[in-house]
């Protein structure tokens, strides 16, 4: 293990740094800290990774002082705990100068191997090393950095691209975006369109749509057996792949544990209700799917109403099921929360006392909350009326005295007696 080790070490010091678009998300770098990058698969963590890499040597770090570890290199195949340390010895064998300079450790993957936390700890409080880990599991990397690093850590999550990385992939971000004219505003209406169908991951953006659907499909796949077969061997596969077609089939809407236990048991699949939990749970760590709350003080209530279910990314929706479900009213709402959950929003939907619908009520990181409807096409007479009416009660029972409207092309400001509602196109409101 020492030798394929030492190869690796020095493959990555001869290796030119794959190029990509920059993401928007940045990795904080803040000393003492250990940044953990999270997210789904093929979201672009890695790419992260080496994009601050980049920003390392561009602040004038040397490479030698920097390595990089993917832990899914089948080379590395079986691991122990125990070899880890042969890691920083081979590193400084090979650089003993910079066994006292600052030296900076990227573990891509790194769950995979069981005790790392342990090693990482070691690592930051012996060597003079900054470290950033990546991986596809919020519950284990977060359970084992809590236990282990106590408070020394700080989350960065990744999406897939967002509208914006969108945009400037395929050299379409126009650079008066954030007041553009009227060929402009075309140019992004169109590429919402196409945002909102393909989806923000990066390997499904210049492939045919057969070929899109087939890799997405994949990913789905891998995230079920990497991400929860393997860690979870006794879990029910025939559960969870239906729990994975229902959650496609339902995006927007309100999820019942109760109700699709009661359809499993018709189906004739044996499981549990808290069984059914735990996947849930485990598909939410895995960056899959998040469910949402409603709005309420009280865990009760929370716990026993229903929660809304959405996929972390669009293209997972028009992947998974078929054209004719997936209408553009769910894609854009799905796309609203992703647009949230990527800003770092704590996020409810609400219900007034008349048992009014507001999609969303959104906490900012410095606390200001925002109520947002997402509706298609604001012309709808019925639908114009009940998106206006149940945001009216909102903003009154709330206090809010502005609020939002998400649509697809629409634009307009409404004045009523409870406050000001404000209708944005999706591609505005995304990018304001």
């Amino acid at each position: 293990m020492r030798t394929i080790l030492h190869r690796l070490i020095a493959d990555f010091q001869e290796r030119v740094l794959p190029s990509g678009i920059d993401r928007d998300r940045a990795v904080p770098m803040l000393a003492g800290k250990t940044d953990a990058i999270i997210g789904m698969r093929r979201s672009g963590k890695t790419f992260l990774c080496y994009q601050a890499i980049a920003a390392c040597m561009k602040r004038g770090i040397e490479k030698s002082r920097i390595l990089y570890f993917n832990f899914e290199d089948e080379r590395l195949l079986p691991l122990q705990s125990s070899q880890l340390t042969y890691i920083p010895e081979l590193f400084y064998e090979n650089n003993p100068a910079h066994k006292n300079r600052k030296c900076y450790f990227f573990f891509d993957e790194i769950q995979r191997i069981p005790g790392w936390e342990l090693f990482v700890r070691r690592l930051m409080d012996a060597e003079n090393m900054h470290c950033v880990i990546t991986g596809s599991s919020a519950r284990l990397l977060g359970r084992e950095i809590a236990t282990a690093l106590r408070g020394r850590s700080l989350p960065v999550e990744v999406f897939p691209f967002s509208f914006k990385e969108y945009l400037r992939f395929h050299k379409s971000l126009p650079e008066n975006y954030r007041n553009p004219g009227a060929a402009s505003r075309a140019v992004l209406q169109k590429a919402l369109s196409g945002y909102l169908w393909r989806g923000g991951f990066p390997e499904a953006q210049n492939l045919t749509e057969e070929f899109r659907i087939k890799l997405l499909q994949g990913y789905v796949d891998v995230v079920l057996f990497r991400d929860v077969v393997e860690r979870h061997p006794s879990v029910n596969i025939e559960a969870i792949r239906s729990l994975i077609r229902q959650a496609s089939a339902s995006v927007t809407g309100y999820f019942s544990i109760n109700k699709f236990y009661h359809a499993l048991r018709s189906a004739g699949i044996s499981c549990t209700k808290n069984s059914l939990y735990e996947y849930v749970s485990l598909l939410e760590d895995a960056f899959f799917f998040f469910t949402v709350p409603i709005c309420s003080k009280s865990e009760r209530i929370q716990r026993v109403n229903p929660r809304k279910l959405y996929l972390s990314d669009t293209g997972l929706i028009t992947a998974m099921t078929s054209r004719i479900d997936a209408d553009s009213g769910m894609l854009l709402e799905n796309l609203v929360f992703c647009h949230l959950r990527r800003d770092g929003q704590t996020i409810e939907y609400y219900q007034t006392k008349n048992g009014g619908a507001v999609d969303f009520i959104a906490r900012s990181s410095d606390g200001r909350l925002s109520l947002i409807q997402v509706c298609a096409d604001m012309m709808a007479v019925q639908a114009r009326a009940r998106e206006i009416a149940a945001l009216e009660e909102a903003m009154k029972e709330t206090g809010i005295r502005n609020s939002a409207i998400v649509t697809l092309r629409d634009r307009e400001t409404i004045k009523t007696g409870k406050g000001t509602i404000h209708v944005y196109p999706a591609w505005e409101y995304i990018l304001q």
